[in-house]
């Protein structure tokens, strides 16, 4: 899985355009991102990703960039050299 893809899980999961979607985008950015947002946006990626995150990564994913750093840690889904 590329960044495309994370970036299109994000904007469903947010319900948001895509094309505003980067790796700089983070909670509180955008009206959608809201800390329920957040909650949600967690549970997701577990289900979707099949990873459990712990308190201290939930605590530290803040940002589009984070979540790709983290599904690289547990999965080597994102391949941060495909950029949009």
């Amino acid at each position: 899985m590329d960044k495309n893809k994370i970036y299109q899980f994000i904007a469903e999961t947010l319900h948001i355009n895509i094309d505003i979607v980067n790796e700089d985008l983070g909670i509180g950015d955008i009206p959608e991102w809201d800390s329920l947002a957040h909650v949600m946006l967690l549970s997701r990626i577990e289900e979707k990703f099949g990873v459990s995150l712990d308190a201290d990564q939930a605590l530290d994913l803040e940002t589009v960039e984070d979540l790709i750093d983290i599904l690289k840690e547990f999965t080597g889904y994102a391949d941060s050299s495909n950029n949009r």
